[in-house]
């Protein structure tokens, strides 16, 4: 790049690559090197490369050539088929077509999957909405309903005791599998102490969502004690018509 051709790049006022959808990419001049930064959303490859300067009078990519219009060029990017380079055309003739080698950066596919399976995975959770009840010695996981297209449900409930070093251990005691059309899986005849239901679900696409949840099955008779106790320590006199505390 001479003098010349640097001083009519530096009109350029704005670069952008965005998708028909609205998604961008990034675009910018690095020197002799135009760089294309592709969307994390490596499914979208088609972009319209928007260049505004009043100094470029057309782009050309794999011989098709772009015209400024109002200042203005837009160009078809496509990162199925990248291309070696682009050539820019100044208005006037001020200065020798330039050449610019194109750079391609891809999106990471492997991290964006990971994260399109994590919003898929919150998503059908919200539609799940577990939430778990109990009882006298029961517990019931219920539902609102099945997403489409989920292929497997598994649903195993866990005994969590303490260990040694007071961390919790889990201990599978059963695998729950509800009906046809019920939503909700239950046990009965629980000791008191703490558990957890671990939902599975396998869906579309390999997709696989779980959540636990845990729950403790308590001593109605404990608790009622233990408000009755604080109640009598906080109560040292009464009377007729006051009670002083």
């Amino acid at each position: 790049m001479n003098n010349y051709q640097k001083q009519l790049m530096e009109r350029i006022s704005s670069i952008k690559m965005i998708s028909k959808t609205g998604e961008e990419g990034l675009a910018r001049i690095d020197g002799d090197s135009l760089i294309l930064r592709q969307n994390e959303n490596y499914h979208i490859t088609k972009y319209s490369l928007s260049i505004e300067s009043t100094s470029i009078e057309s782009i050309v990519i794999n011989d098709k050539e772009y015209k400024s219009k109002a200042n203005r060029i837009e160009a078809q990017i496509d990162f199925g088929e990248p291309v070696k380079k682009v050539t820019i055309r100044f208005k006037m003739d001020l200065a020798d077509p330039l050449e610019v080698i194109t750079k391609y950066e891809f999106a990471d596919k492997t991290a964006y999957d990971a994260k399109d399976a994590d919003l898929r995975r919150q998503n059908i959770l919200e539609i799940l909405k577990l939430k778990c009840r109990t009882g006298f010695g029961n517990a019931q996981l219920y539902w609102k309903s099945n997403p489409p297209k989920a292929s497997k449900l598994t649903i195993l409930l866990y005994a969590i005791i303490e260990g040694q070093d007071h961390a919790p251990m889990r201990y599978l005691m059963k695998e729950i599998k509800p009906a046809n059309n019920e939503y909700y899986a239950s046990v009965a005849d629980l000791p008191y102490g703490n558990y957890s239901f671990l939902f599975t679900m396998e869906c579309d696409g390999g997709l696989k969502v779980e959540e636990e949840i845990g729950f403790t099955i308590a001593n109605p008779f404990d608790t009622i004690e233990k408000k009755m106790k604080k109640l009598s320590e906080t109560v040292y006199a009464s009377g007729k018509n006051t009670v002083c505390i």
